[in-house]
């Protein structure tokens, strides 16, 4: 339960960051664009549609590719891993509507919020201002710099480092919060391949302490007016 909690709202986290950042980037890219055809003028919704359309895009497509591999694929995966210790039945895999709209609207709202997050202050601008290069962002006095001790020792391009780490503070936490749900993401995987190897060997060894194993197999028939029934009996070595 946790895992199935958890997972979800890490990805969309990650989802929403990387839409951010390619929408940032987007429309740094076009703002020439974006000037010439407002200078010409195109309405606002007709300027932010392409980036609309182009989030709206990516939502349906990825939602679609996710839903055909991961219904498709995980469900089987999962159960051939359990397979090789128990004895399963065949699975059915089934498409859940509901879910599968429900993903397709957490999609969209972050692919398409965060566009109008981005273009909120490009559509509000100028034709003249759009068509002229963004000015870059005033550098500011890091808390580090009043630490003058500490400071002086670094040399230029670590001071430049720091500096632009803490001047982009989006690519920073972009940054950051990938590299540690990466991390978190192969200690899980290590951490779940581990206990799923060790359940056959408590199992077997530590919790089953008898020879064989009589199970009812589902089938009955009748011979002779007596009700019988059909079982399998499996001898542990």
């Amino acid at each position: 339960m946790a895992l199935s909690t958890v997972f979800p709202l890490f990805f969309i986290a990650i989802a929403a960051l990387i839409c951010l950042t390619t929408m940032t980037r987007m429309v740094e890219e076009l703002r020439l664009q974006m000037g010439t055809l407002k200078a010409l003028g195109y309405t606002n919704t007709a300027v932010g549609s392409e980036f609309m359309i182009y989030g709206g895009l990516a939502a349906l497509i990825g939602t679609a590719l996710g839903v055909l591999f991961g219904v498709n694929f995980f469900p089987r995966f999962i159960a051939q891993a359990y397979g090789s210790m128990y004895n399963l039945p065949a699975i059915n895999v089934q498409y859940i509507w509901m879910d599968i709209g429900i993903a397709l609207a957490i999609a969209l709202l972050c692919t398409l919020g965060t566009a109008l997050v981005v273009l909120r202050v490009d559509l509000n601008s100028l034709p003249a201002q759009l068509l002229q290069p963004r000015a870059p962002k005033a550098g500011k006095t890091l808390l580090l710099e009043r630490w003058q001790w500490l400071w002086h020792r670094l040399s230029f391009n670590h001071k430049i480092t720091l500096r632009n780490l803490f001047r982009y503070k989006q690519r920073l936490l972009m940054t950051v919060l990938g590299i540690a749900g990466c991390m978190a993401m192969m200690i899980t995987g290590f951490g779940l391949k581990d206990s799923i190897g060790d359940i056959s060997v408590k199992q077997f060894n530590e919790l089953w302490h008898y020879d064989a194993v009589v199970t009812r197999s589902g089938n009955e028939r009748t011979n002779n007016g007596k009700h019988l029934v059909v079982v399998n009996f499996t001898r542990l070595v």
